[in-house]
């Protein structure tokens, strides 16, 4: 049999993972848990946020003086390190060591054109996009140490946008390069993608903006023609209004697609807001979940599919 994807014939889910999912040693042990039990009913692509606060330190950098930049940079680079020593073993260690490095390097010359005030729009967004750069290799590794194939992708090579953050993912050239990538994938390989990050025309690093991996994984989704979206978070599913603020908000168990639009539309579902888009036009539900719980969370239906209401498991 091909090791390539046409030879499968179980549905792909892909599941996202939000920085609060993966936050430390333990919250990274739950989501690999979560994987591998979905890897072993059917396949699964995995988009992976940088770690919780990173995106905001990677902010900082930006803006403060040499010295304080030092400082910052150390501290996530330790941050990664002291993470992934209680995670992996010695080999995987040392692999992990070095991919960091070379994505440290890699952002090196962007650092000094920022320190410089010489920097261009593309050395911020290759800095922006640095965290989930950083946290990728650390979710393949751990779950390589769990027994999966697992393997690191970069989203810029698949997810096709203009020279700004502001521009349009061009749709044609996103959906040809997810398929051909997909198409050349051993059936065993589980990937990890960074979300978030995207590539101009010209090869250039372009973000998607903040929460941008939830639309790098419908982008996804809908390309594939996903039978689900999987939304892991620390919240179980969607709610009529912040449940950390609210305590008498009550979590929607479905909701159409087109309603759950008009809600994201106004900033009351916490999701980027063209989530949604791609989800629709490829009519994929999105289930959202907690990496705390076992609940089924709140399921996104296209309007009038009833079919998925009953037949997606958990």
């Amino acid at each position: 049999m091909s090791t390539s994807a046409k030879s499968s014939k179980r549905h792909v889910r892909v599941l996202k993972f939000g920085g609060s999912s993966v936050g430390d040693p333990s919250a990274i042990r739950r989501v690999v848990d979560v994987i591998g039990k979905s890897a072993r009913r059917q396949r699964v692509i995995v988009v992976v946020s940088a770690l919780s606060q990173v995106t905001n330190t990677l902010e900082k950098i930006l803006q403060e003086n040499m010295v304080d930049r030092t400082a910052l940079l150390l501290g996530l680079y330790r941050r990664h390190i002291d993470t992934a020593a209680q995670l992996l073993s010695s080999s995987e260690l040392t692999r992990y060591r070095i991919a960091l490095g070379e994505q440290l390097a890699s952002i090196i010359p962007s650092l000094r054109r920022v320190a410089q005030r010489v920097q261009t729009h593309f050395d911020e967004e290759s800095i922006r996009a640095a965290g989930e750069r950083f946290s990728v290799p650390l979710i393949a590794a751990s779950l390589r140490e769990s027994g999966f194939s697992a393997e690191p992708v970069d989203g810029s090579s698949l997810i096709s946008v203009g020279e700004t953050t502001d521009t349009p993912v061009d749709l044609g050239r996103t959906n040809d390069q997810i398929q051909s990538w997909y198409q050349s994938l051993p059936t065993d390989q589980i990937p990890i993608v960074t979300g978030f990050i995207g590539s101009s025309r010209c090869g250039n690093t372009v973000t998607l903006g903040r929460g941008g991996s939830d639309f790098t994984a419908a982008l996804i989704a809908s390309a594939l023609k996903a039978e689900l979206m999987e939304r892991w978070t620390d919240v179980d599913g969607l709610y009529t209004n912040d449940p950390n603020r609210d305590r008498q908000a009550s979590r929607y168990t479905v909701l159409r697609m087109e309603e759950a639009e008009m809600l994201n539309s106004a900033n009351r579902l916490g999701m980027h807001l063209h989530t949604l888009t791609p989800l629709m036009a490829s009519r994929v539900p999105l289930r959202v979940r907690s990496i705390h719980s076992s609940g089924a969370g709140t399921l996104v239906i296209p309007t009038d599919d009833v079919r998925h209401k009953k037949t997606i498991s958990c």
